[in-house]
């Protein structure tokens, strides 16, 4: 009693018509509680539609942690597409139902007014009833036959067609895969080609910087080569000059020797000379004491004075001598000199050259360490590049696949509705089969006791 009293004090839920259900949001917890009326209901019934896809799904009910939202949004069209053609189906059978019930309202009141005609119309009027409603379900059946029959084809075309489209998608694949590893086959061939023209590019121009070097350092060792056989021969020319020098001054000092040894040769022979004379004079002496001593002097003097002339002159040869050998070293000094200062000239010159050279070859280096970042970045920026395509690919792929999962679905929904439509269909009909054989029967009673009655009475 107490239950019965809350269930009256409780007020009941009221029911939803399709355009309330269809701008009603939708929510997991009243899915299972949703009410209807009556036409709304039916509609939905002889449709298959089920009423809680009619109801408002916003974007974000869509949205799933790591879904793309590509695919949220393709969800969300297709859902509302869906929604919008059921809802129209949906519309639509509820006009033509409610076209039937204001027709069988205006039947009814007409039944009401023609209420005083007689049993026997009345019987002949039920006969003809159920002669129209037998035919009725007969033609009925036939055509819930015929409906079975054409479904089962339906379905077996459904079949074929879902394992042609299944073999076409098959074959799409492979291609669409074929192609894929072709396009991945020429990028990395065309990646290969750009790799070994870049590394013959770079072995060129190393070959050519080994060239160079080889070129420069050839020329280095030839100024070496050349420096190294200009001192040399600047030895062997300082050598020479020298021992030039010695046996010159052994020459000079020989033919000094040789003067002093023919001055003092001649001096001793006129030493003896004299000494002889003076023998001879001796022998005189006697005779021409006087005479000879006079000579005797003048002799001497004579011969003082030839020794004075003849040193003066050995004297005015020897300073003659060292003159012409001070500028002879002089000359040599300055020779040296001049080498000396050309020597250190190429030294500097080589030094400058090897300067240059290391400079070049730094230059090269630089440019090389260049190029090699160049080509890793362009390397890098290629990988990327190819990691965006693969992940673009990828993406695709996904978007394909939710694709076909929304049609899949889409399908399944659309037969589990035909599914629901056909078991409607069905049930209605074995109720009215149903109905009309209680119908009959009833009738069936009341005549056979119009006609004991009638039996009776007569």
């Amino acid at each position: 009693m107490a239950s019965s009293l809350a269930s009256t004090l409780t007020p009941s839920r009221p029911s939803l018509t399709l355009d309330e259900v269809f701008i009603r949001k939708a929510s997991p917890s009243r899915q299972a509680r949703l009410r209807l009326t009556p036409l709304s209901k039916k509609a939905c019934l002889i449709n298959g539609i089920d009423p809680t896809v009619l109801q408002l799904r916003d974007f974000q009910s869509f949205i799933e942690p790591g879904l793309d939202p590509e695919i949220a949004t393709m969800r969300f069209e297709v859902y509302s597409h869906t929604r919008e053609k059921l809802m129209q189906l949906a519309l639509e059978e509820h006009a033509k139902l409610q076209v039937k019930a204001n027709a069988t309202h205006d039947s009814i009141s007409t039944c009401d007014s023609s209420t005083n005609f007689s049993k026997t119309s009345l019987h002949r009027t039920e006969e003809d009833r159920l002669e129209r409603v037998a035919k009725r379900q007969e033609k009925e059946l036939r055509r819930m036959l015929a409906f079975e029959t054409k479904s089962q084809e339906i379905k077996k075309k459904a079949k074929l067609k879902a394992e042609e489209q299944k073999q076409i998608e098959l074959q799409r694949k492979k291609e669409k895969r074929k192609r894929d590893l072709q396009a991945a086959e020429d990028a990395r061939i065309r990646e290969l080609r750009q790799k070994a023209k870049k590394e013959a590019e770079m072995d060129i121009q190393r070959l050519q910087m080994q060239e160079q070097f080889e070129r420069e350092r050839k020329i280095d060792k030839e100024r070496q080569l050349a420096a190294k056989e200009l001192k040399q021969r600047a030895r062997m020319q300082e050598a020479q000059r020298a021992q030039k020098a010695e046996h010159h001054r052994l020459e000079t000092k020989k033919i000094f020797e040789q003067q002093r040894r023919e001055i003092e040769e001649r001096m001793a022979d006129r030493e003896a000379k004299e000494r002889e004379r003076e023998d001879k004079l001796e022998l005189k002496r006697l005779v021409e004491a006087q005479a000879a001593e006079a000579k005797r002097k003048e002799s001497a003097g004579r011969i003082e004075n030839n020794l004075k002339a003849a040193r003066a002159k050995e004297e005015e040869k020897r300073t003659k001598m060292l003159e012409k050998q001070a500028k002879h070293d002089e000359l040599m000094q300055q020779i040296y000199s001049e080498k000396h200062a050309e020597l250190i000239h190429q030294q500097q010159r080589s030094e400058a050259m090897e300067r240059k050279r290391k400079h070049l070859l730094k230059q090269c280096r630089d440019k090389e360490e260049s190029i090699k970042l160049t080509a890793q970045t362009k390397i890098e920026q290629e990988e990327a590049r190819l990691a965006e395509a693969a992940k673009e690919v990828v993406k695709e792929k996904m978007l394909r696949k939710a694709e076909k999962d929304v049609l899949s679905q889409m399908k399944k929904d659309n037969l589990a509705r035909i599914k629901r439509k056909q078991e409607y269909k069905m049930k209605e009909t074995l109720r009215k089969v149903d109905q009309n054989d209680k119908r009959s029967l009833e009738l069936k009673k009341r005549k056979e006791k119009l006609l004991k009655l009638r039996r009776k009475n007569a």
